[in-house]
């Protein structure tokens, strides 16, 4: 198979075997950092890398390698259009498995949010290989869409290149045979049986007065407004709302949503009809459970509940989806108790003990759906559910009869009352955070253990922080950073903590947080030191000019990642690169350091500086940095601390309003 990136095709072909395929991926990984300003070697050199990982066995770096040829085939200069399709296939074939129904459609709307998007080259990745019409359908759109946005005569250009296309693919499209006259035609077929029986076939409908609704929700909701008018009608409804299922859905359709109306009808009426038709019905689905022993019980304690006043309702059947026994299965009913909501659980007689852990699990399903209740469980072997549900502190009988167990949901006791709400952490942080004297590293422990993630607790105080004045701040925020390092999880980023200690570090030289960073312990190096200390040093002559500082970057963000795809396989590997955001009334840009990067930053460092904005960039002398890096003309590049900080304050001072960096709320790593 030929393809279009030859550099390095011939030497990846040759490599047979394991250890030089490895040899050749350092070989090719070092040409690759040595030509980063070379746009197309970077082509080569990618294209190169992913297919060695992927004759490795190493699909997930392949892959990554293949998203980062993409970016860089996106990236203008564009190459041929063989080059960017051989890109598409090379990633479609590692990032595209046989799927099932749920990942094309996942394919699908994939490529429909980049067509929406204009990212047209991997709307045509995500569709690479599928014949599915709905795919080719997408396809004609990607291009249609595509050719749109382009600008004159390639707009043209493209269109007829798609009309050619489709006239192509129904080049072979006859017409239809010539049909006979219509007189001469045979007769058309009798019109179709409505999917739905007349009105008047129906006694169901004829109760609700209109038809029956398909839907179950609709369904219930039309016989409870019935009811509620008429509740003398409820025999009358539950007894064709059974037939009315059977007679709609078979005889092996269950329904047990139509138990509750169907208790109802036992409580409230004589039932007549109710039982006459659960007889009728036989061994349909929908009734079989009703010649469960708990079921006429469950109706007389709704007989003897609503002759209380206890409003009983939502009767149901059953209460695990797996593991209750055929021959137990409990019954419930809820009440309006006096002193609150309770639930009724009825089991049958049995024959046999249960076994082992199942009444635990029964019970522990009867407290969660309701703390308050009675359990009725007749006979010597429900013994150790009524121990279970005793010690959980339900009642618990030993009987069949409904009196028993009104009494006992009568003389339930009321509930605990709720627990008052814990109290806020956040609101406790912004009162330590402005006590006076500032609170110790130590006040701030309880809070901050109940926050879920360190960084909202860094959000919690932004607002008292900010409206603190400098001195005031930095006395309070450096134990309140002490604390939160001391409570995060190692290796959790604090992004927040970094971007105010090197602010306030910058506006206070000398103060409390500039002497935690300089302190050389964990703390320290979890807010950037050593590797933001001279960055603190360039910023304070730019504080006194009016510039305040606002986020700092630590590497690459999650939205940079998205943006460029390119910038994902390089991810936290990224070391030696800090930016930080400056603003002075309406103009506002980075100032980029750059102190021994890795090569991952020298690798990222061509792509990010693709995005618009007004940046300095500033490296610590004598590392060579110059050599290598060759920023366009308009973004500064100073050598620290040769260039000083007064060529810092004037490259700032160039900057003008219409120079837009990056957003300010960019997702951070």
């Amino acid at each position: 198979m030929t393809t279009p990136f030859t550099t390095w095709d011939a030497r990846v072909r040759g490599a047979r075997d394991e250890r030089a395929r490895r040899t050749l991926l350092g070989e090719v990984g070092l040409w690759r950092a040595q030509h980063l300003t070379d746009l197309p070697a970077q082509r080569e050199a990618t294209w190169a890398l992913s297919e060695l990982h992927r004759l490795l066995g190493d699909r997930e770096r392949a892959a990554h390698e293949a998203q980062q040829l993409m970016a860089l085939c996106r990236t203008a200069p564009r190459p041929a259009r063989e080059v960017m399709a051989e890109a598409e296939r090379h990633l479609a074939r590692l990032t595209r498995p046989e799927r099932g129904g749920g990942e094309q459609r996942a394919a699908w709307a994939g490529a429909v949010e980049a067509v929406r998007e204009g990212r047209f080259d991997e709307a045509r990745a995500a569709l690479a290989g599928s014949r599915n019409p709905k795919a080719g359908l997408l396809r004609v759109w990607a291009k249609l869409a595509e050719a749109l946005a382009q600008e004159e005569p390639a707009r043209t250009q493209t269109l007829q290149a798609l009309e050619r296309e489709l006239a192509g693919r129904f080049a072979e499209v006859k017409a239809p045979r010539e049909e006979a006259p219509r007189s001469q035609a045979q007769p058309s077929a009798p019109p179709a049986a409505p999917a739905e029986a007349p009105v008047g076939d129906r006694p169901l409908a004829l109760l609700l007065d209109g038809p029956v609704p398909r839907r179950r929700e609709p369904l219930l909701k039309a016989i409870d407004r019935l009811l509620a008018a008429d509740p003398s009608k409820a025999d009358a409804v539950a007894a064709a709302a059974l037939r009315d299922h059977v007679g709609q859905h078979g005889e092996k359709a269950v329904a047990p949503w139509l138990i509750g109306l169907s208790v109802r009808a036992l409580a409230t009426t004589d039932g007549v009809a109710t039982r006459e038709a659960i007889a009728a019905l036989g061994e349909a689905y929908a009734v079989t459970a009703y010649r469960e022993t708990p079921f006429e019980r469950l109706a007389a304690v709704h007989r003897a509940a609503e002759a209380a006043g206890m409003g009983p309702h939502g009767a149901r059947r059953g209460l695990l989806r797996h593991g209750e026994p055929d021959d137990r299965v409990a019954w419930t009913l809820r009440v309006l108790a006096p002193e609150g909501e309770a639930m009724v659980s009825l089991l049958p007689a049995v024959d046999a003990p249960w076994a082992d852990g199942v009444p635990a699990r029964i019970v522990a399903r009867l407290v969660e759906l309701s703390p308050r209740g009675v359990v009725a469980a007749p006979g010597p072997h429900h013994e150790a559910l009524r121990e279970a549900a005793a010690a959980a502190g339900l009642v618990a009988l030993d009987t069949d009869e409904a009196a028993p167990v009104v009494e006992a949901l009568a003389a339930l006791p009321a509930p605990e009352p709720p627990a008052p709400p814990p109290p806020d952490p956040a609101e406790q942080l912004r009162t330590l955070f402005e006590a006076d004297p500032p609170s110790p590293e130590e006040a701030y422990a309880e809070p901050l253990a109940a926050q879920a993630r360190a960084y909202k607790a860094l959000v919690a105080v932004r607002g008292p922080l900010h409206a603190r004045t400098p001195a005031e701040a930095d006395v309070r925020m450096a134990p309140f950073l002490r604390a939160v390092h001391a409570s995060a999880p190692a290796g959790v980023r604090l992004v927040e903590g970094v971007s105010e200690a090197v602010r306030l570090a910058a506006m206070v030289p000398g103060g409390a947080v500039d002497a935690l960073l300089r302190a050389g312990d964990a703390a320290a190096a979890r807010y950037g030191a050593p590797g933001v200390l001279p960055l603190v040093g360039l910023l304070s002559p730019a504080v006194a000019e009016g510039w305040s500082v606002g986020r700092v970057l630590l590497g690459i963000t999650r939205g940079e990642e998205r943006a460029r795809p390119a910038l994902a396989p390089l991810g936290k590997a990224v070391r030696g690169l800090v930016r930080v955001r400056l603003r002075r009334g309406d103009v506002e840009g980075e100032v980029w350091w750059l102190d021994e990067p890795s090569a991952e930053a020298q690798m990222a460092l061509p792509l990010l500086l693709l995005a618009p904005g007004a940046r300095v960039l500033v490296a610590a002398s004598g590392q060579g940095i110059e050599g290598w890096l060759s920023p366009d003309a308009g973004t500064p590049l100073l050598l620290w601390p040769d260039a000083g900080a007064p060529a810092l304050v004037d490259a700032l001072a160039a900057w003008t309003p219409s120079e837009a960096g990056p957003a300010e709320d960019e997702e951070a790593p």
